[in-house]
């Protein structure tokens, strides 16, 4: 619920800005694919931006990465046990950039993002007894983000974005508690560096 009610929030947001501001493009809607991938799938943030001074912009976005892997464990040749391990990554986040303008139809921008992270995992493992376990913890991200995007029309902007991140990882909160024939190596907290890139393509909504 808490999610739903900030995307509204980032959607009733920019409607406000086009009414104040005669810069242009005010605000418009965007999606954003990720360079990296995480067990084949590349994640993927849907996006507002708000243009609400000459040179200033805000991005709320939100995120979401579903995967599933598969894993075998062996004595010898012969398989002793099959898991599968289910991930959910929700992604809440906000950009704060300067927007510099390279020429008629070229900006760039550089500034910090903040992000809210959800992981959620759950593992099952086929052959032993209660052997399933599942758990969620909420991570934090500092980025310094840089990127640049090229006007294609009137309304259509296609760019790309370079990232170094910062990231604060949760503590586990388990949903149940863990079987005691699974040795599970799971780091509490931490600290993490990532670097990324995206490719992102806006469409601008608001008046010229």
């Amino acid at each position: 619920m808490t999610v739903r009610l900030l995307c509204f929030a980032a959607l009733l947001l920019p409607s406000a800005a086009v009414g104040q501001s005669s810069y242009s493009r005010s605000w418009g809607l965007g999606v954003s694919l990720d360079a990296n991938t995480r067990n084949g799938a590349r994640p993927v943030d849907l996006r507002v931006p708000i243009r609400f001074a000459r040179h200033w912009r805000l991005e709320p976005a939100l995120g979401l990465e579903d995967f599933s892997t598969t894993g075998f464990s062996f004595a010898g040749t012969t398989p002793i046990d099959s898991s599968k391990l289910h991930e959910r990554f929700w992604r809440l986040s906000l950009l704060f950039g300067r927007v510099i303008r390279l020429d008629s139809s070229t900006r760039a921008y550089l500034g910090p993002r903040l992000a809210l992270i959800r992981n959620e995992q759950r593992e099952t493992f086929a052959f032993l007894a209660d052997s399933a376990f599942a758990f969620h913890r909420l991570d934090k991200e500092i980025a310094l983000v840089v990127g640049a995007e090229a006007s294609l029309g009137t309304h259509l902007a296609l760019g790309g974005e370079l990232s170094a991140a910062y990231q604060f990882a949760g503590k586990p909160v388990f949903d149940e508690t863990l079987p005691s024939s699974i040795g599970v190596g799971l780091q509490s907290g931490g600290h993490f560096l990532s670097t990324g890139g995206a490719v992102v393509v806006h469409w601008y909504l608001g008046r010229e």
